[in-house]
């Protein structure tokens, strides 16, 4: 038995530029539809979501089963999370609002085996094939396949920007837009002037430290934007395509029964 590689990871290596969807439902269904669809990874929401292991564990093996890369969200640089998290098989771990050095190190660190971490180990969990895949096999792909996510979203992290993006192990650097153009004062303002530069600022740093940069978009418009100034992976929320297609369908059906 082998641990498959990590495609997600191997895309973007090879500079290729990744499309996936956040959603916080507790729905196989939906994970399996954005597989079959064509994303690219699906991020499974337990920072939002109303989402327990278990469910995670089926969204997980759901997102493998239809051909998309699963990523876990979880609440913080919380080591349990994360090491539940990747014991149930996620491929990539999605930390929400790192804003400090620390908190990017404890994050990174729970997720990897000696020396690079301080993840606990058990042989027998999903992740392994259930102690059928040898152990130090295990912790090798361990430290090298999942990807690390962390999310600057509020303006204590970009000012601790170069400290954050000089940590060992971040793979990619996720920009929370929602978040932090709250943290700017400017609510859901993203045509905004300062937000628009704080987002560009971030990006140019990130690239010209070799660091991978994502963010999440809601429009074309945002991601023609964001993509030209050199993002490489980009999500969109489940919930809005479905709110936006909703009103859509049931504005031209009641349209046409006015004709």
């Amino acid at each position: 038995m082998m641990l498959d590689k990590n495609p997600l990871r191997a895309a973007l290596a090879n500079g290729k530029t990744v499309y996936g969807a956040i959603t916080g439902f507790a729905s196989l269904d939906i994970v399996e539809m954005l597989g079959y669809g064509g994303c690219d990874f699906v991020i499974i929401d337990s920072e939002h979501g109303a989402l327990g292991i278990e469910t995670i564990h089926a969204m997980v093996a759901a997102a493998r089963a239809s051909g998309t890369t699963p990523i876990v969200r979880v609440g913080g640089p919380d080591p349990r999370q994360i090491l539940q998290a990747l014991d149930v098989g996620a491929f990539g771990i999605h930390v929400p609002t790192v804003s400090t050095r620390r908190e990017a190190e404890l994050a990174i660190q729970a997720a990897r085996y000696y020396p690079l971490g301080r993840r606990g180990l058990h042989a027998s969990i999903r992740a392994a094939q259930y102690g059928t895949i040898p152990p130090g096999d295990y912790m090798r792909w361990t430290n090298e396949e999942p990807l690390m996510l962390l999310a600057v979203e509020n303006v204590e992290g970009v000012n601790n920007l170069s400290e954050i993006l000089s940590v060992p192990g971040l793979d990619v650097l996720f920009i929370g837009p929602a978040d932090l153009s709250h943290s700017l004062g400017i609510p859901f303002q993203f045509d905004h002037p300062r937000f628009i530069g704080t987002m560009t600022e971030i990006i140019e740093r990130a690239r010209a430290a070799g660091v991978i940069v994502g963010t999440n978009v809601s429009t074309p418009e945002q991601a023609a934007r964001w993509l030209e100034q050199g993002v490489q992976l980009l999500t969109f929320v489940v919930n809005g395509v479905i709110n936006r297609s909703l009103r859509a369908m049931l504005q031209s059906i009641q349209s046409a029964g006015k004709v």
